[in-house]
């Protein structure tokens, strides 16, 4: 990130930023994946995890074991019958939403930190919600 998007990022930030809700997340979990993936749809669901590529707070492996607690939540409730398993919509040659097993995607945007929508590469994360949204 260059200087002048550092300042102006700056410029909507808090003068401080509170480490206690990451501590509360190591202690426990504060989501019930179970109940966010019911609450979403029981004709089949989509689930997008967007993570940036040097995020410090919510690391890559952070995000790849939350994908894993929503698919393997998610394959519980399918097998159940609480959820059906959504048509898989999306292209063979889309690249940019890879790892797409079952309904829970996982995409990284490189070199976007932990507030990418304020990163100078939100356009990117931008493009990648929409795609993913645009094959719901």
């Amino acid at each position: 990130m260059t200087l002048s998007a550092t300042k102006a990022f700056e410029t909507r930030t808090s003068n401080y930023e509170s480490y206690v809700w990451p501590f509360q997340m190591i202690r426990s979990s504060f989501i019930n994946v179970r109940k966010v993936l019911t609450s979403l749809s029981t004709t089949g669901f989509k689930v997008l995890v967007l993570a940036g590529g040097v995020d410090k707070l919510m690391s890559g492996d952070i995000m790849r074991k939350m994908v894993v607690q929503y698919r393997d939540s998610a394959e519980s409730l399918v097998g159940e019958g609480v959820l059906k398993q959504a048509e898989d919509r999306f292209s063979a040659d889309e690249k940019e939403l890879k790892d797409r097993a079952d309904s829970v995607i996982f995409s990284t945007v490189e070199g976007a930190g932990h507030h990418f929508q304020n990163d100078v590469m939100w356009e990117v994360g931008a493009r990648r919600l929409a795609s993913w949204h645009g094959q719901l």
